[in-house]
């Protein structure tokens, strides 16, 4: 999030000149083990019979959702300078939508204990039409922000109308520190960080995509504050209002109870995930890792669903899709997943014949409403993943892995060192092993550069700790 408050100014860092995509490549290796995090934590959190359990299990869902925000921060930056940034205009109750981002935020007010307030002004729009998660996003990153920088007090959300530009407008006020008037046009610049009391400071990613989305939703972001204490942030937006959409039709819990679904990943432990997600939604699943094994089950008949990562080894998800939709028509429901983001691979999935697309790390509700189903039917409790489960399956996944990275390195085959290094960090990572998940990166480091000497140094460290599994 973007830091405040005012004093001792800290220069945005000189960025490296890094190739055009790296930020792109660094979140989407960032999404594989959040999709571990956020996957087994919210099945785990379903099943914790205990209110200490509950909340830690919540505190871990929070924080996840925090790290996968800044992710999302992160490629949206990205996406905001390569000029690839849309905005998609849908019926929105304004209200609800302000009040349920706001309640969102209260763990992390009360947990500091500070006091959370929204108030709907009457004269407030209602239904409008407007980009609902990117008005959720601004509001968030508002939200968050002044929980941040408020140490005791309160924080105060008003929603109201916007007359002169036809909208509606947010205000965050809180009690923390104020920003002085040098610092206030500053804090809107992409990683502009300004000195902080305790040392919180951040990337400085929040408010300046909180600006540009207010302005890409054809309003404006402001900030009030006389540098002594208390700061107040004036989001306002273009709302044309909307008529109230006809209800959707929600199907009934369970309906895919009976159904089978196929998953196709290419790394194990997110293909272990979704089969334990697809179970809770009462599916029963096989998986495969690869596009070709995907397309012989597809074409058995067996499925009425199949889930395809876009990025396989042998046939990619894009291809499996073309091939599937040609020969068994509309009769499959097919949904891609990626770590990618981009609006892009969106296009490109449902252009190849996909009827949905998902981000991972893919929650319970995301799987649901790409499946058309809602979550709820009670699953085979065998395959939820508990911490104890995930370290069984790493024990049983690392001698062959370990077999294939030595192969690899004792004939020097670079594409398969840096391959199976870069599985192996994120199924480390997922087992919460940093210490391997960092000797894997600098192993697939070295192989990318194919440096041979730093690569002998990486592959011992790696041997060191892949023993303390066998």
């Amino acid at each position: 999030m973007s830091a405040r408050p005012p004093a001792r100014a800290t220069p945005a860092p000189t960025q490296p000149e890094d190739p055009p995509d790296f930020l792109a490549l660094v979140c989407h290796e960032l999404r594989t083990p959040l999709q571990a995090i956020l996957g087994c934590g919210e099945l785990l959190q379903r099943d914790a019979t205990d209110e200490t359990s509950r909340a830690r299990l919540a505190t871990i869902g929070q924080q996840g959702a925090l790290l996968l925000r800044l992710v999302n921060d992160l490629l949206d930056l990205r996406a905001m300078e390569a000029g690839a940034f849309s905005i998609r205009p849908q019926p929105v109750n304004l209200p609800a939508l302000v009040m349920q981002t706001v309640e969102s935020c209260r763990p992390a007010a009360a947990a500091k204990g500070l006091a959370l307030r929204c108030t709907v002004a009457a004269a407030a729009p209602g239904w409008v039409l407007a980009d609902g998660d990117r008005l959720g996003q601004v509001l968030l990153n508002l939200v968050a922000n002044a929980i941040k920088f408020t140490v005791q007090g309160r924080i105060d959300v008003v929603l109201n109308a916007a007359e002169e530009i036809g909208g509606a407008e947010i205000a965050v006020s809180d009690t923390g520190p104020g920003i002085e008037a040098a610092e206030q046009e500053r804090i809107f610049r992409p990683f502009a960080r300004l000195g902080a009391a305790e040392g919180t400071e951040g990337l400085g990613l929040g408010l300046a995509l909180a600006a540009h989305l207010c302005r890409r939703l054809g309003g404006d972001l402001s900030v009030a504050s006389d540098g002594r204490s208390g700061t107040t942030f004036y989001a306002r937006f273009a709302a044309p209002p909307s008529p109230v959409p006809a209800a959707a039709a929600v199907p009934d819990p369970g309906s895919l109870a009976g159904r089978r679904v196929l998953v196709a990943d290419d790394n194990a432990l997110v293909r272990e995930i979704l089969a334990a997600q697809l179970a809770r939604l009462g599916a029963k699943c096989e998986t495969v890792a690869d596009g070709e094994a995907a397309l012989a089950l597809a074409f058995s008949g067996k499925f009425s669903a199949v889930v395809l990562d876009l990025s396989m080894p042998r046939l990619d998800g894009l291809e499996v899709a073309r091939r599937i939709r040609a020969r068994c028509g509309p009769t499959v429901r097919i949904v891609g997943a990626s770590a990618h983001a981009a609006a892009a691979d969106r296009t490109r999935a449902l252009a190849a014949g996909m009827d949905a697309f998902v981000t991972k790390p893919v929650n319970l509700a995301a799987l649901a409403a790409a499946l058309d189903c809602v979550p709820g039917a009670a699953g085979n409790e065998e395959n939820d993943l508990a911490p104890a489960a995930l370290a069984r399956w790493f024990r049983r996944e690392v001698p062959p892995a370990r077999v294939a990275l030595c192969t690899a390195w004792r004939l020097r085959d670079w594409a398969a060192l840096e391959r199976q290094a870069h599985y192996l960090r994120n199924s480390a990572l997922a087992v919460s092993d940093a210490a391997l998940g960092a000797a894997c990166a600098r192993l697939e480091e070295s192989a990318v550069a194919r440096d041979e000497a730093a690569a002998g140094r990486s592959w011992l460290h790696c041997e060191a700790e892949l023993a303390r599994w066998l």
